[in-house]
């Protein structure tokens, strides 16, 4: 995302947490669906991609920061 390219991926561990609803998202072992996501995704309006890009960048700066993960990482330890 940072890198400025698609996220594209199985749906496991926490990468839906990750990505949310900007990521391309498979089930896992299903390689039908990934390609079929990506073939979907090569065929979309590229405005429609790169605002979903940024948003998922934006998203990953916020949220994924040293600073807030160090801020998480206290949290966990005070509870």
């Amino acid at each position: 995302a940072l890198a400025g390219l698609r996220i594209v991926s199985t749906e496991v561990g926490g990468v839906r947490e990750i990505v949310g609803d900007d990521g391309l998202l498979a089930k896992p072992k299903a390689k039908g669906e990934l390609a079929e996501l990506i073939l979907n995704d090569l065929n979309e309006d590229d405005n429609k991609v790169r605002a979903r890009i940024e948003r998922l960048k934006k998203s990953v700066v916020k949220n994924f920061n040293f600073e807030t993960m160090v801020q998480k990482t206290e949290w966990v330890y005070k509870v």
